[in-house]
């Protein structure tokens, strides 16, 4: 079963030094690791600093610790990103005045995001470890898929006009999608 769960969640990736000193911050929200009086691995939240707590007895060498620390910080990047990116959509569908009925966080297969015919703009929660002008280029992006479908020309046209330059040149070189290692 571990073997398993390693290969979902391609351990291999995990920093080799994975300890208690262990930060991670990103722009809209920052990463602990730290050992507590707790009976599983867990985390704590204080506003945008999520701690991720571990048994005081656990070593972090151990790799069912490890995958453990792995699942709850894929658990802090789907709450981060729940607090953030809804806001982040509406306040760019008003200020572009493209338009959308609701704004979904989850888990997408190699995509970062998509927009649905109803309206619906879907993010990965793993965007919340961009910076905030390529989040805002991936929402613009998916924004102007209310107005144009496809990735043809026109609809290059279409996010020139309400991205501006800086979006345009920003949503060619968006990062690959971060599969939520920490």
């Amino acid at each position: 079963a571990i073997g398993m769960i390693i290969n979902a969640y391609e351990f291999h990736n995990l920093p080799s030094n994975l300890d208690e000193r262990f930060t991670r911050d990103y722009e809209f929200y920052s990463l602990r690791i730290k050992h507590g009086n707790v009976a599983k691995v867990t985390h704590v939240a204080n506003g945008d600093i999520y701690t991720i707590v571990v048994p005081k007895d656990m070593r972090y060498d151990q790799i069912v610790t490890q995958v453990a620390i792995l699942m709850e910080s894929r658990k802090v990047t789907k709450k981060a990103a729940q607090k953030y990116l809804p806001l982040r959509v509406a306040e760019l569908s008003k200020q572009t005045g493209l338009k959308y009925t609701k704004c979904t966080i989850k888990n997408i297969d190699n995509y970062s995001g998509y927009h649905l015919r109803s309206g619906e703009v879907i993010l990965s929660p793993y965007v919340i470890k961009w910076t905030s002008k390529e989040i805002d280029a991936l929402i613009i992006h998916e924004l102007c898929h209310s107005l144009v479908t496809g990735h043809e020309q026109d609809f290059y046209d279409t996010l020139l006009k309400y991205g501006g330059e800086e979006i345009f040149e920003i949503d060619k070189k968006l990062p690959c999608l971060d599969d939520g290692l920490i």
